[in-house]
């Protein structure tokens, strides 16, 4: 324990071992109490979904380098990232990790985000330069980020203890409503990434990418909007899943100038707002 001397005082004395002793066991305490309010396996298929999702991002962004009609899908893949950024920091809160808390699961953004602008200055580079960026190359970051996230979290997995579920937060009608606007206002982005390079495509995916960070600071900030990430269960994840799959489809459609890329991009948005209009009507099974 630092003691810190009083400026005209003599130094305090040392704590007595009995003292030292019961501040050890109070530290001790405090981390038991932590230990159990942590779902260590919750937290570790969280760390595997995000082992995943982020690599599936990450090529999504690289193929859309170089490309003139890109713009929206660019706005569209970033405004997804900060959603799932904002969802899986909840979910790990419900779990019991705060935010700052670190650790093996603190780490996978950061790693993620220097990858994702190693590889972005070297396909503009490249891009400078005249260089072709060839489809192996794009992939190579995804690959060298998934080797460096996943084994951390299949780890995780299997070592961490099985445990009673950890309890969730209610899915209250507001929550059902917030998740149906979601999947609205990501539909419309999807959409809009079809529409190629237009002026209305870039404004549609612009407001997309404002509204969700607007979400994201009205949160953080008052706490008056729900908190889906908390609240969410699996149906509403694979919704999320579904739209992620969706953008990625209407992405590379319009990357690779498929002739269809318009009428796919309409599919997949319709797709993804019926994904989650039936995530919202089947709110949690287990609440039943």
């Amino acid at each position: 324990m630092e003691q810190t001397p009083i400026d005209g005082a003599a130094p305090p004395a040392p704590p007595s071992a009995e003292v030292a002793q019961a501040y050890l066991d109070r530290d001790a305490a405090v981390r038991a109490r932590r230990e159990d309010r942590l779902d260590r396996r919750e937290l570790a298929r969280l760390a595997l979904a995000e082992a995943i999702v982020l690599p599936l991002y990450l090529t999504g962004v690289l193929f859309t380098v170089g490309e003139s009609t890109a713009a929206p899908a660019v706005l569209m893949l970033v405004a997804v990232f900060v959603l799932w950024m904002q969802l899986a920091g909840e979910r790990r809160e419900s779990l019991g990790l705060r935010a700052g808390s670190g650790g093996s699961w603190g780490w996978a953004p950061r790693v993620f985000v220097v990858i994702l602008v190693a590889s972005l200055a070297a396909g503009i580079g490249m891009q400078i330069a005249e260089i072709e960026y060839p489809w192996p190359l794009r992939l190579l970051p995804a690959l060298i980020a998934l080797s460096l996230l996943g084994p951390p979290a299949l780890r995780e997995l299997r070592e961490a203890p099985r445990r009673a579920i950890s309890e969730r937060q209610t899915f209250t009608p507001a929550a059902r409503w917030a998740t149906t606007g979601m999947g609205v206002v990501l539909g419309l982005g999807i959409w809009a990434v079809g529409a190629g390079d237009s002026l209305i495509a870039v404004g549609m995916t612009m407001l997309v990418l404002l509204s969700i960070c607007a979400w994201w600071f009205v949160g953080s900030v008052s706490g008056r909007v729900p908190v889906l990430g908390a609240r969410w269960r699996w149906p509403q994840w694979a919704a999320f899943a579904v739209a992620g799959l969706a953008l990625v489809a209407a992405t590379f459609s319009v990357s690779g100038a498929h002739p269809g890329a318009h009428a796919i991009a309409l599919l997949a948005a319709v797709v993804c707002v019926a994904a989650f209009v039936v995530a919202a009507v089947i709110g949690a099974p287990d609440e039943r």
